[in-house]
């Protein structure tokens, strides 16, 4: 912390102190909060850390349930899909932020923060995270960051964020008198406020003008002007000198996956440029119509559609796993959902396989979706 010099700096000071210590308590967990029930573990991320069973598989809270604290929503067919994770009756000590609630069945399941807790029945392999998304998501313990800054999600991963979730970047050559008044001009740096301290791998520095500066792993943060919107990362690479402040990257693909444009924005595709569909059977079971046109099934995903099948040896990685059909054969699947490409497309970047009303069920894997245009994001004067 810095105080500035007064006539009197002594109450000031204890005044300052106190200030600190109550937006900073709530950062410092004590130990009984970084308990865990037994069979749960954490897996240690660069933005947070990944609540995991005893086998390894990821935990995951389901939407519906925020409608009530304490009370799970999925039952039936949902938790088949979505088991939730039953604990034990004895009276064991519960740690901080976890609790035992009943469900419908008087079984006991856990909550984390009030939240019921899943697994997710479809996931093959330790580490997948194939059941987020449509409504879930994974259970989270962010990393813990100062007052007006967050973490946020592109491209390229989990980045370090100001509190609109622009992302933030960090001069490579780390040499702050590189940056003149025309490169601050359109890297404004993130300000921290005078009373500000530093802790972890954050820390203040002091700059030429009196204002006070946040840094992580002593690396001064800045905004780029240029980007949008949150999730942008337009400033990647620029000058050579100026990178995104990746603190966990992006799942690794596949190295037959390519990334493509198309008329959606980037999406990902075959070594060919084909464009990758997944198939959201959940849709595809329920057989619905559209306009009249019923659900393609059977034949029709024979006639229509390729299935994306690994290479012999080849092994999951990211979200990309394999799953068994009930043919014998082996498919790749992204999130849990087997990948196709069209048999009606045949230029790259293609997209035109989902303007067929019976096809709604396949969704292309979007690497990156364009900002919409009017959309600009003004960064805030400082």
């Amino acid at each position: 912390m810095i105080i500035h010099p007064t006539t009197n700096t002594k109450p000031l000071a204890i005044a300052l102190l106190g200030i600190v210590f109550l937006l900073n308590a709530s950062n410092h967990p004590s130990i009984a909060q970084n308990a865990l029930p037994e069979g749960i573990s954490e897996v240690e991320l660069g933005h947070g850390w990944r609540f995991v069973d005893k086998r390894g598989m990821t935990l995951y809270h389901f939407e519906s349930d925020q409608k009530e604290p304490r009370k799970s929503f999925c039952d039936g067919e949902c938790a088949s899909i979505h088991p939730p994770l039953l604990a034990a009756t004895s009276n064991i000590a519960i740690p901080s932020n976890w609790s035992r609630i009943t469900r419908h069945d008087g079984t006991k399941q856990w909550a984390y923060k009030d939240m019921p807790v899943y697994t997710f029945a479809r996931e093959s392999n330790a580490g997948a995270t194939d059941g987020e998304g449509d409504g879930w998501s994974i259970v989270f313990k962010p990393l813990r960051t100062p007052f007006g800054l967050t973490t946020a999600k592109t491209v390229l991963g989990h980045v370090l964020a100001s509190q609109e979730n622009m992302t933030l970047y960090v001069r490579t050559d780390d040499a702050a008198e590189n940056c003149n008044a025309q490169c601050l001009a359109n890297w404004p740096p993130v300000l921290a406020p005078w009373i500000a301290s530093g802790f972890g791998d954050f820390s203040v520095l002091p700059q030429l003008d009196g204002n006070y500066q946040w840094a992580y792993k002593k690396q001064p943060l800045h905004l780029y002007t240029r980007d949008s919107g949150p999730g942008d990362v337009r400033g990647e690479g620029v000058d050579g000198v100026w990178r995104v402040m990746i603190l966990e990257p992006a799942p690794a693909h596949p190295p037959w996956v390519r990334v493509v444009k198309s008329d959606a924005g980037e999406l990902l595709a075959d070594s060919n440029g084909m464009t990758l569909y997944a198939l959201h059977e959940e849709i595809n079971i329920a057989k619905y119509t559209y306009l009249g046109s019923e659900e393609c099934l059977g034949e029709c995903i024979s006639k229509n559609w390729k299935a994306a099948k690994p290479a012999a040896m080849a092994t999951p990685i990211g979200n990309w796993s394999i799953r068994v059909n009930k043919d014998k054969s082996l498919q790749w699947t992204h999130m849990g959902k087997p990948v196709f490409t069209s048999k009606l497309e045949n230029t790259p970047g293609d997209l035109s396989a989902i303007l067929l009303r019976s096809h709604m069920s396949w969704r292309p894997i979007m690497y990156r979706i364009p900002a919409i245009q009017g959309t600009r994001h003004r960064v805030p004067p400082h």
